[in-house]
């Protein structure tokens, strides 16, 4: 999975370096330089033009994004209530990603998003365990060792999204407010250590799933960007946004099928499937690129 996304994030860094090296950028020397001497109506005449332009220009990005209550509710509460986990909380993820637009009116965007982050659960908690032998009339708990056990779940997450936007407010500051449909790739690993003092111990550890899994995802955000002045930069530099987001990922996947092997008595609760993962709050911050293309006539 990690290599599908360096491949899809190193197309669109070449496509956007093939563009920008192609399209000369209207804040070059020469144009500068002819800006000064400009009349009022030759003014006049470039805007449409330049508004033309960004109809068709493409807007790259790259961020950053820290998420925030990554979480598997009922999965962690099966872990606690049959494995005796202490623990039910992955650790703090983020998210790096790039994107791409194109502006399909001057407040629509259409566009192309793909990230990657990685969750990471870890637990170590001791048993005591006991075993039920008869005693004349009555059955009593006997004590026949200890475990130690050491839970390590790693999954990653490559979503990608077809989005579209609109940005109703016209002004350097930009807010905007979209929508994304696509689908995550991802993959997910559960390992567990044991160390038993108790004979013939049937739980063993090991690696209790090792899969990858496709599902369903969906995005609402909204965000404000900064605009920079393309004539003081210099550049194809766009501008600089944040955005509040939420997903939603229905990853539903059989995290107990290995494990209940390890039950004399397994729950039928392992039987189910159990969402994970399934989204939630993220603030992603980023900067922006546009590429232009080339204009096919001059200004008069």
């Amino acid at each position: 999975m990690l290599k599908l996304f360096r491949y899809l994030l190193s197309f669109t860094i070449i496509v956007g370096f093939a563009i920008f090296w192609s399209v000369p950028t209207a804040s070059g020397a020469t144009n500068r330089g002819s800006a000064i001497g400009m009349t009022a109506l030759q003014e006049a005449e470039v805007l449409p033009q330049d508004s033309s332009a960004r109809q068709r220009s493409i807007l790259m990005s790259v961020f950053f994004a820290p998420a925030f209550g990554a979480s598997a509710d009922d999965f962690f509460d099966v872990y606690q209530q049959e494995l005796g986990g202490l623990g039910r909380t992955f650790e703090s993820p983020f998210a790096l990603g790039a994107s791409s637009k194109i502006f399909a009116d001057e407040w629509l965007r259409l566009g192309l998003s793909i990230e990657t982050s990685i969750l990471r659960f870890t637990d170590t908690f001791n048993q005591i365990v006991f075993e039920e032998r008869s005693s004349g009339d009555s059955i009593i708990p006997v004590r026949v060792g200890t475990r130690t056990l050491s839970e390590d779940i790693q999954m990653r997450t490559i979503p990608v999204f077809l989005t579209a936007e609109i940005m109703p407010v016209k002004a350097q500051f930009k807010t905007y407010a979209g929508a994304g449909l696509g689908a995550s790739f991802g993959w997910i690993f559960w390992n567990e250590g044991v160390g038993s003092t108790v004979d013939d111990d049937l739980r063993v550890g090991g690696t209790h799933i090792d899969q990858g899994y496709v599902a369903p995802a969906a995005r609402l955000y909204v965000g404000t960007q900064l605009g920079f002045d393309e004539y003081s930069t210099g550049s194809a530099l766009h501008s600089l946004f944040i955005e509040v987001r939420y997903t939603y990922i229905g990853a539903f996947l059989p995290m107990f099928d290995e494990i209940a092997e390890q039950f004399e008595d397994p729950s039928e609760l392992f039987q189910d499937d159990f969402l994970i993962n399934p989204g939630g709050i993220s603030i992603a911050i980023g900067l922006s690129f546009e590429f232009k293309p080339q204009a096919k006539g001059k200004a008069k």
